[in-house]
């Protein structure tokens, strides 16, 4: 939460197979109603990489709400998207929270 707005925030956090972290985007952050119910859409533009890749929906006290793994056979094939558990190891790994300009990847010893 920021001073400025006192209502929970909620974002992406991306993971990638083979990473020991995944990164939470602090742009892509939206506000949502700690007391009441909030509409919940979005979208995420997945990048086709050499691995899987999981997303989380968490909250910005770093709770994991559901999660999703995405695949592909190969260059060509279509992108295939699975519900999967928060506890999964692809996405149980911690996260790291990225602001803009941001290095990539983020880590505190580079």
């Amino acid at each position: 939460m920021t001073d400025d707005n006192p209502l929970p925030r909620w974002g992406y956090a991306v993971f990638v197979a083979g990473l020991p972290y995944g990164t939470l985007s602090e742009a892509d952050m939206r506000w949502y109603s700690h007391d009441d119910k909030t509409a919940f859409s979005d979208t995420l533009q997945v990048t086709r990489l050499p691995a899987d890749i999981g997303i989380c929906v968490v909250t910005d006290y770093d709770v994991r709400i559901a999660c999703v793994k995405v695949t592909w056979k190969n260059a060509t094939a279509p992108m295939m998207v699975w519900p999967t558990s928060v506890d999964d190891g692809l996405v149980a790994q911690p996260f790291q929270r990225r602001n803009e300009g941001d290095p990539t990847p983020v880590c505190g010893h580079c």
